[in-house]
């Protein structure tokens, strides 16, 4: 099937069936990483030179915060979430990291 979606693509756009599959693995490509890493250092000016094999991508936000989730604590423990925020968050990190979400209010939500 991934060979009949490249032909298809590739009477529209340059692709290979590699780009309909994992790939390089489930982290995104390591040309990807490469240009991701060379934009953020050049733009952004971190402190750290951003290297590719720090760089982590998925497909979308529920990913990366379970990602986060599972990386950064343990179960039961608090992530601070600002409010007014987007509405899945606190399921992201709470159905299978076990996050407790605490919402808190940025000081521009609480002016008058």
């Amino acid at each position: 099937m991934t060979k009949d979606v490249s032909d298809f693509a590739n009477r529209k756009i340059r692709t290979s069936s590699k780009t309909f599959t994992y790939g390089e693995g489930p982290w995104g490509s390591k040309r990807l990483r490469i240009a991701m890493a060379k934009h953020m250092n050049k733009y952004f000016h971190p402190v750290s030179t951003v290297q590719p094999e720090d760089l982590v991508f998925a497909n979308g936000i529920t990913s990366l915060c379970e990602l986060f989730g599972y990386a950064m604590g343990e179960e039961g423990d608090g992530i601070l979430i600002s409010r007014p925020c987007y509405q899945a968050f606190i399921a992201d990190f709470g159905a299978k990291a076990k996050y407790a979400s605490i919402a808190t209010h940025s000081l521009s939500s609480c002016r008058d």
